[in-house]
């Protein structure tokens, strides 16, 4: 693609593509990596420019450039664990593309829309204990307390999810790592206000 600057039109080719997605260091996260892609790109195109203008003013124009950063989001775009495994579990070539060592029966088998068994009877016919103790899982009484069904199907977004702009911490000497962990997953923004008692 061509990307222009207020100075000069710089071409950018497949190569340097794959020069910039190489920024992204073996076993950093997809999400994690892309900021590294995007520096490394913007890097290359500033290499590239020929006019006279300060790396600074180069970099300013190449953050305006619509054209670019759809490119760039299309190529390298923010990924949520939820929607690719949905997207797995839902179309087949999809799952191939990803998995091409899994056999045709296999993706039918992971498809969700072709699930056939259900858990309960998966579990039943798995069960190789000497009492058959999965059996009791056919019992109604047992079902009915593993299954409610008058759960509600909705669904509504929990609110206490967040995200969340500024976060208010009391007592946060009693928090544990995975508690500090969830706080900071529903607050993007790290901004905190923290009251506790380090003597504690």
């Amino acid at each position: 693609m061509t990307v222009t600057t207020h100075w000069s039109d710089i071409w950018l080719s497949a190569d340097d593509w794959a020069e910039a997605f190489e920024a992204a260091q073996p076993g950093t996260a997809h999400n994690e990596a892309r900021d590294h892609v995007w520096e490394e790109l913007l890097t290359i195109l500033r290499d590239k420019h020929d006019a006279e203008a300060s790396a600074d003013l180069i970099h300013t124009s190449l953050l305006q450039d619509r054209e670019l950063l759809m490119t760039f989001n299309n190529a390298w775009p923010l990924l949520e664990a939820a929607d690719v495994v949905a997207d797995l579990w839902s179309v087949p070539a999809y799952l191939r593309d990803c998995a091409p060592w899994l056999s045709l029966d296999d993706v039918h088998t992971l498809q969700r829309g072709n699930a056939q068994a259900t858990v309960v009877d998966d579990l039943i016919a798995t069960d190789d204990s000497d009492m058959h103790v999965m059996s009791m899982l056919r019992g109604e009484d047992l079902q009915s307390t593993l299954i409610d069904e008058t759960a509600s199907s909705s669904t509504d977004p929990d609110l206490l999810a967040g995200p969340f702009a500024h976060i208010v911490v009391d007592e946060a000497q009693e928090l544990t790592d995975a508690e500090w962990q969830m706080l900071l997953l529903r607050c993007p923004s790290r901004s905190f206000t923290i009251v506790g008692d380090r003597a504690q």
